[in-house]
């Protein structure tokens, strides 16, 4: 199972688990979960944030960040989102991000073709955590949601157009790099990078903000569960170790969230962003924002998407 090959492989590189054979069963010092070590090597981590129960170790600026915030509402008027602007490296250039997942129904072309969930098929856990999308649900959605931003000229500050109608769209890399503040997306084997500051606690305002669902989030674990709704496998399997549900997997414990990414020239796989929630001890979180290899657009993933203001070439 390829969500298990990742989750154990950033369990291993950040918590010293040792190594064992492929498909045997560990056990972490730090947490009662088993996990499963595959020798899979498409993980790449981008973040590391450690929280506490008093709140974030290091580098926490939120209270006093200029974080804006604004709304998304659907075409219908039913659902409303609150985004946050997020400003490109480097740039004056900017976008809005969903901080909240998408719970919006989507009906399918076809009565057969389901293409969205609640976790567990339970309808309750769609106010807290959203609904799970296949990659064409997720992306047909996308018309129904939009923000006037403007029109600018190729400074990025000149405005031509004051209320351009932008439409949503998934996430791409360099909008998860923006997100995270950071320059590169390193693989943990080909490149041999450590996990040093660079990507442990670095000081991400954003991220913080995209996890916790607040400008002005304190640390409260509970808070970050509306970002973990979890996943629902396009397969039936026996082997589950983490949920009841043999379909549904990780509420609590990850958010997979769709991009438009893919790991190659198919259209039949894309690329999630993954953040992963884990236990170093009974007080003390790490939220690991990570990038991973190409998966069925067939299984079900978080959705936020992405407003950007239209900019002329330079």
């Amino acid at each position: 199972m390829k969500l298990i090959a990742f989750a154990a492989l950033i369990a291993v590189m950040l918590a010293g688990i040792t190594a064992c054979e492929e498909e045997v069963i560990c056990t972490s010092e730090s947490s009662e979960e088993q996990i499963v070590n595959h020798n899979y090597d498409g993980d790449s981590v981008l973040l590391v944030r450690r929280y506490t129960s008093q709140g974030l170790s290091k580098g926490y600026r939120m209270q006093n960040s200029n974080i804006e915030t604004a709304y998304v509402t659907s075409d219908d008027g039913k659902y409303t989102y609150k985004v946050m602007k997020v400003y490109r490296r480097n740039s004056n250039h900017y976008f809005y991000i969903m901080m909240e997942n998408l719970d919006c129904p989507y009906e399918a072309p076809t009565d057969t073709q389901i293409s969205c969930w609640t976790y567990g098929g339970d309808e309750s856990n769609a106010k807290t955590y959203g609904r799970l999308y296949t990659w064409e649900a997720a992306n047909a959605l996308r018309h129904k949601f939009s923000m006037d931003l403007a029109k600018y000229a190729a400074d990025g500050v000149t405005v031509r157009i004051p209320d351009f109608t932008c439409f949503a769209r998934l996430m791409n890399k360099e909008d998860v790099l923006d997100l995270l503040e950071s320059d590169t997306i390193g693989n943990l084997y080909y490149n041999s990078i450590s996990l040093n500051d660079d990507y442990y606690d670095k000081d991400s305002c954003y991220y913080d903000a995209f996890v916790f669902g607040t400008e002005h989030a304190h640390g409260n674990e509970a808070n970050a569960y509306h970002s973990l709704g979890g996943m629902r496998d396009m397969y039936y399997t026996e082997h589950v170790l983490y949920e009841e549900n043999h379909y549904y997997w990780d509420k609590n414990k990850m958010g997979h969230f769709w991009t438009s990414e893919k790991p190659g020239k198919s259209d039949k796989e894309h690329i999630p962003l993954h953040i992963m929630r884990r236990s170093v001890t009974g007080t003390v979180y790490e939220f690991v924002a990570f990038w991973n290899a190409g998966w069925d657009n067939r299984n079900g993933f978080s959705v936020r998407y992405v407003f950007e203001p239209s900019y002329a070439r330079r």
